[in-house]
């Protein structure tokens, strides 16, 4: 995850990419041999990916459906995962109170019960025994309420830590100090805090030096620092930027930045791109990783190169980069193309300045 070797110095120390990406990066050679000057980038950038679980999240220990989506994933998917069948069935105690105060297989886990607290350990034990030392994403699933879960002690856990991530914050600190415990050396655990759901900072927390803090908060059009303040329920504002620093500070394993890059949209382009990764930088984060880079539009060799050049330079001339690249890539039409991509720009850019 860290200790990345390259020919060069990068801004950012550690780097993080998805199963998808290395086998773009295979195909991005075999295109581009007959380029000598694009083929000349790749080998600046030598990259190792040690995660051994999926991001989203907690079916990849305690399934709450057999026919999970990430369970459908063979590769990911080890056997004694898929014999555990239906676990919400055998233990619907496990998982999230909803609203209407029943068990849901459609949120998280309940992770204030110790039961399921031992449970989610014991499976990632499992994990561990089969792949080693590494990181391990203990992730929640990629659904969205205004609370984790709706019992008691769950909601107990979000006043204890100030935030609605309360209860996956003091379970990943408790499953850290286990793993302390048990003498898995070596062994990180890693977490998003993401979106609207658990990406606030709990205040006066620090966590265990064997968990690595996976920033997410996915902000689509515009980076940390051109988001608007929010104002939350308690009166209190809400920014990117200071909750960034918070997290550098509250995690002393590490802090990664997980960027959403899905190039399809117009909107993420050179600019949107370059500005989030100079703001995570100025912020004290020195781990990125990536995601949604798996296919795409036009730009997309361009924007994946910009990407990794931006890591190295965080304060750089990214437009200037991308100007070069247009030139390599395009030739004499590398003017217009330039043009259509400032205009897609600047139509970013006045999305932003109307935000409320």
């Amino acid at each position: 995850f860290r200790g990345v070797p390259t020919r060069r110095t990068p801004g950012f120390d550690g780097f993080r990419i998805s199963h998808n990406n290395e086998g773009y990066f295979r195909l991005f050679r075999l295109r581009q041999r007959s380029n000598r000057e694009i083929h000349r980038f790749v080998p600046e950038y030598e990259f190792r990916y040690e995660g051994r679980t999926a991001g989203h999240g907690f079916d990849m220990y305690l399934p709450r459906d057999p026919k999970a989506p990430a369970l459908q994933i063979k590769s990911l998917t080890p056997e004694f995962i898929r014999r555990l069948g239906d676990v919400f069935a055998a233990h619907p105690e496990y998982f999230s109170v909803n609203e209407a105060g029943r068990r849901s297989r459609e949120m998280q886990l309940c992770l204030s019960n110790p039961a399921t607290r031992q449970a989610l350990l014991e499976s990632l034990l499992r994990w561990i025994e089969m792949h080693g030392r590494g990181v391990y994403m203990v992730g929640s699933n990629d659904y969205h309420t205004g609370r984790y879960c709706f019992c008691a002690d769950c909601v107990g856990k979000e006043r204890q830590y100030g935030c609605a991530g309360g209860p996956l914050w003091d379970a990943v600190i408790w499953l850290c100090h286990e793993l302390k415990r048990l003498g898995k050396d070596g062994v990180y655990v890693t977490s998003l805090a993401y979106r609207h759901q658990t990406q606030m900072c709990p205040g006066g927390v620090v966590f265990p030096d064997n968990f690595i803090c996976d920033l997410a908060p996915v902000t689509w059009d515009r980076s940390p620092s051109e988001t608007a303040d929010e104002t939350l329920p308690d009166g209190t504002l809400y920014n990117r930027m200071d909750n960034i620093r918070a997290w550098t500070k509250a995690c002393p394993g590490g802090c990664s930045y997980w960027y959403y890059a899905e190039e399809s949209r117009p909107e993420y382009n050179w600019g949107r791109q370059s500005r989030e990764l100079r703001d995570i930088y100025d912020a004290g984060v020195r781990s990125v990783g990536m995601c949604g880079l798996e296919g795409g539009p036009e730009f997309k060799d361009m924007m994946h190169h910009l990407f990794f050049w931006t890591a190295f330079n965080p304060h750089g001339d990214a437009r200037a980069e991308f100007k070069r690249m247009c030139v390599v890539k395009y030739g004499p039409a590398a003017e217009i193309v330039l043009a259509y991509a400032d205009r897609m720009e600047d139509m970013r850019r006045r999305v932003v300045s109307r935000q409320p």
